[in-house]
């Protein structure tokens, strides 16, 4: 079934890919461009410009010497002249007339200025339409990956990257990813992350262990997106920005756009990159004193401090000495790109494994590594010169372990910042053993080796082990049809499925020192779960010139989405003895559960922007969301938003007034939202296992008239480029019925 089903595709995009080369030479002769884009202030190659003709699909991008070259050109008679357009990020956009003969290579060549303040930059907003900046009442920042830069995964990508949005680390250690805030926290009851889209299909970016505390860190499936794939990342600030994405949006947005082939020859790239990475030393050393001279003596040997005297204060830097070390990291990565006018790829595969630098695996198995493997395909055929289509295949493999860490009394952290070394000794404090002494915190047999005094010792711990397998796929696909001059329909569709198996687990007699009373004989708690996202996604858009004063360009669409997870544990503890170690062989709290939970969401939104000679534009949009999480008599929820633009200098009149070249200002005012808990507004129970047989007992109250919560946010600056001056408001309304949060 599978080799058919394999057979199947590779049959149909084989005849998609003729179908492409047939019609184009169908459609009678074609022409060629070809030329260079440069920088014009230092004549340089701009690599990765967009080269497109105006009104097709027909384009590509610039290689490293700042060539393009686009082919299979229709021309109807002896020839045709047609606009190229030249984009580039941080520069001003070209457009340029070049007349093309049947048959023939015209050669057009480009020399593009940078743009003083990113005004004429390219993104796309919640319409799904490309737009300059400019035209937007509201901000959008735009990450471009810094090349040649140690990149290792996209929480570091966005790491200090955009005003107004933070991304909080974990605990350091490997594999952990950030917390993302956009303008600060929006909700007190639900997340605060912002919701996330890659190519336009939303994605699931939280991220958990599903054991406890997971060791006390957290992953982000954000970072199982190869960094290396990405081609910019664009950021909407808060709700102004936000309302066509509706419910769910109003903690901002993050778009991410990854890599597309370009029309030419196989292009190969390979990367090979090593790593060392260390902990800050922000860890104050442990201290303490002897309080009589048998102590100190005997402190003196133990610590190998010579001379230590009663009542002298003595420093052990336990963490670091004992369980910090130099970690390092591999990447190996290869990319290709290349194609036709009808047909490109890009492919890519990264392997990445980190030994991180949280050491003390001398203690027990608990270590602090990651190992990722990511792969990428994207396929762009263009059947007709009106259509194109767009496939995009993403797997990703993680593997992750972590130790007890962070807050949490039986973390290997905290057990070694309390640990007090004046009581260090190879004496048992749980028995009253004496193990022989080998050096400083390292005996043969069970010691009080740090002089840790509750929950268990800091050696102990390191026998707790974390850890997380995830296998994800992320498919894509998207269509761009013309249907008449002007008027565009666009759809993509996208599947998310994620599956986690992870387990927390302490081996029996992890107890190595006979002092904690935590599970001596050992425990096991397993997580399986799977999350899957599906996403539909189609717009309508017209745009019209009237005349040469007025342009106009209007979008409507719906948006849906589907999130399902369905999770299973299982726990038990007190094994009968080492090698049975399974969650079947525990003698005591044995524990099962399962849940499953499904929420709908999307919406039908619609936006017109109204521009006026290239220099003042307004935005007037809203978008009507409905939810599965909406209460009964709420069901649904309009957000609106309106902006403008203004650009004077770019009057042709402008003499650079006070030495401003360039000048805006802006203002937006929107709304967007944040849906409750699926069950919130559900009277609920929960179950009751009792001698008596299984039972309920109360759950939560419910609120039949819930509704989401609402933000709304009037935001504006004017912006030269020598100065700056901007304000920002914001308030939040609703959580349920009528009451207002401030």
């Amino acid at each position: 079934m599978t080799r058919r089903l394999r057979s199947c595709v590779a049959g149909a995009i084989t005849a998609m890919v003729l179908g492409s080369a047939s019609t184009v030479s169908a459609q009678g002769t074609t022409g060629v461009i070809e030329g260079k884009v440069t920088d014009q202030s230092t004549s340089r190659p701009i690599e990765a410009a967009q080269v497109f003709i105006d009104g097709t699909s027909l384009g590509g991008l610039t290689n490293a010497q700042g060539t393009y070259r686009i082919t299979g050109i229709p021309i109807t008679g002896a020839s045709r002249t047609v606009t190229l357009r030249v984009r580039s990020l941080g520069f001003n956009p070209t457009t340029r007339s070049v007349t093309v003969s049947a048959g023939q290579t015209a050669t057009a060549d480009f020399t593009v200025s940078a743009s003083a303040i990113q005004l004429d930059q390219v993104v796309v907003t919640g319409s799904g339409q490309r737009t300059e900046v400019k035209r937007l009442g509201n901000t959008v920042a735009v990450i471009q990956p810094p090349q040649n830069a140690p990149i290792n995964d996209v929480s570091n990508l966005l790491a200090a990257r955009a005003p107004g949005m933070t991304a909080s680390p974990g605990g350091g250690l490997s594999g952990e990813g950030a917390r993302l805030r956009i303008r600060g926290n929006a909700s007190l009851t639900q997340s605060n992350e912002p919701v996330v889209f890659v190519d336009g299909v939303r994605i699931n970016s939280g991220g958990s262990f599903g054991i406890g505390t997971g060791g006390g860190g957290s992953p982000s499936r954000l970072d199982d997106i190869d960094p290396n794939t990405i081609e910019r990342i664009e950021v909407l600030k808060g709700a102004a920005a936000a309302t066509l994405y509706g419910t769910e949006a109003s903690n901002g947005v993050i778009q991410i756009f990854t890599k597309n082939g370009s029309s030419g020859p196989p292009r190969w790239s390979f990367t090979a990159q090593a790593d060392a990475s260390q902990f800050v030393d922000r860890v104050k050393p442990n201290s303490g004193y002897a309080s009589r001279q048998s102590q100190a003596d005997s402190l003196a040997a133990y610590w190998k401090i010579p001379g230590l005297q009663p009542y002298q204060v003595f420093e052990v830097p336990i963490f670091k000495d004992f369980f910090t070390e130099t970690g390092n990291a591999q990447t190996y990565a290869g990319s290709v790109n290349g194609g036709t006018t009808g047909f490109t790829y890009f492919a890519s595969g990264r392997y990445f494994n980190e030994d991180g630098p949280f050491g003390g695996t001398q203690y027990g198995p608990a270590k602090d590594a990651v190992r990722r493997i990511q792969t990428t395909a994207n396929l762009q055929l263009v059947p007709f010169t009106n259509l194109r289509l767009g496939i995009r295949n993403n797997y990703f493999n993680i593997d992750q372990s972590v130790p007890e860490n962070n807050n949490n009394i039986y973390g290997v952290n905290s057990l070694s910042y309390m640990a007090r070394p004046e009581l260090a000794s190879c004496r048992s404090r749980g028995t009253g053993v004496v193990s022989e002494y080998i050096g400083p915190g390292d005996c043969a047999g069970p010691s009080d080796r740090f002089g840790n005094q509750a929950f268990m010792t800091a050696a102990e711990a390191m026998g707790q082990v974390n850890n997380s397998v995830v296998s994800r796929y992320l498919g894509i696909i998207d269509a761009d049809l013309k249907l008449a001059e002007g008027l565009n329909w666009t759809a993509s569709t996208g599947f998310d499925a994620t599956a986690q198996r992870s387990v927390g687990f302490s081996r029996f007699g992890y107890n190595i020192d006979l002092f904690t009373a935590q599970t001596p004989d050992g425990a096991r708690n397993t997580f399986n779960g799977d999350t899957r996202v599906l996403t539909l996604d189609s717009k309508l858009s017209y745009n019209k010139d009237l005349g040469s004063t007025w342009t106009t360009a209007t979008t409507v669409g719906l948006q849906v989405f589907n999130d399902r997870t369905n999770n299973r544990t299982g726990g038990s503890q007190s094994f009968p003895g080492p090698g049975i170690e399974v969650v079947g062989a525990g003698g005591a709290n044995i524990t099962t559960g399962e849940t499953f939970l499904t929420t709908v969401n999307g919406g039908y939104f619609g936006q017109s922007q109204i521009g006026f000679q290239n220099i003042a534009f307004m935005n007037i949009g809203g978008r009507y969301d409905f939810s599965s999480a909406f209460g009964a008599s709420a069901p649904g929820v309009f957000y609106p938003k309106i902006s403008f633009s203004v650009v004077p200098s770019d009057l042709s009149g402008w003499g650079s007034p006070l030495g401003l070249s360039t000048f805006r200002v802006r203002a937006a005012w929107g709304q967007s939202g944040r849906q409750p808990g699926a069950f919130d507004r559900f009277t609920t129970f929960s179950p009751l296992s009792s001698s008596l047989g299984a039972g309920l007992q109360p759950g939560q109250l419910g609120n039949q008239d819930l509704k989401p919560e609402i933000a709304t946010e009037l935001e504006g600056d004017s912006r030269p480029d020598s100065w700056k001056t901007a304000l920002r408001s914001s308030s939040r309304t609703g959580i349920a019925r009528s009451r207002t949060a401030w």
